[in-house]
């Protein structure tokens, strides 16, 4: 899944520079985080907690113009919101923002070697982030429900047929049952089958 690959990315990346690193999304949801050291403040363990930045933080950011930057961009500290010195990295493919990567304590120099681990990492994660999500995975549950009511209306062997290798294993495994087994369906309900329908079981 790309979100892991970009939590895989973002722990390497932060071991390599020896950094807290967090990603935020363009809407201020934390997208992830790395193991957090020494340099975590209070803004940052909140954002984690609440998985998002908190509105004030975000003003204090975008007060930077973040949102229009296309390099790093240092943000100062800001004791009141019990904020350290970070560093921002805009993660952009194609001339879009698609987050930020979050580096604290910007207040120390980063060597040429470190430099370039950080151009690298941000423009591996801006390219995972720019990856069309994937669909969900079809719920076996719901179309178990679905070939149940099938059974009465249409017939055993028409909806186990129909039905898809995850969803008839799952049949074989619940009932013992395919439409090759020598049980029938009767008038008896089967509650693990179907416990919110009226259909009928072929087990029973």
């Amino acid at each position: 899944m790309v979100v892991d690959q970009v939590q895989d990315e973002l722990d390497a990346l932060a071991v390599r520079l020896g950094r807290s690193l967090t990603i935020d999304g363009v809407d201020g949801d934390l997208l992830a985080y790395s193991t957090q050291r020494d340099d975590a403040d209070e803004a940052r363990v909140s954002s984690i907690l609440l998985r998002h930045v908190a509105p004030e933080v975000r003003r204090w950011e975008e007060r930077h113009r973040v949102a229009d930057a296309t390099g790093p961009v240092s943000i100062p500290a800001n004791p009141d919101l019990g904020m350290n010195a970070r560093l921002c990295v805009p993660l952009r493919r194609h001339d879009r923002t698609l987050g930020y990567l979050w580096m604290l304590g910007s207040g120390a120099t980063l060597s040429p070697v470190e430099t370039s681990a950080l151009r690298r990492g941000a423009q591996a994660l801006a390219d995972l982030l720019d990856i069309p999500p994937q669909p969900r995975a079809h719920a076996p549950g719901r179309e178990v429900d679905r070939l149940v009511r099938r059974l009465v209306e249409d017939g055993q062997a028409e909806a186990y047929d129909s039905s898809s290798p995850p969803c008839r294993g799952w049949w074989r495994a619940r009932c013992n049952w395919s439409p090759r087994s020598p049980r029938t369906a009767t008038a008896g309900a089967c509650a693990r089958c179907a416990p919110r329908s009226s259909a009928r079981c072929p087990r029973r």
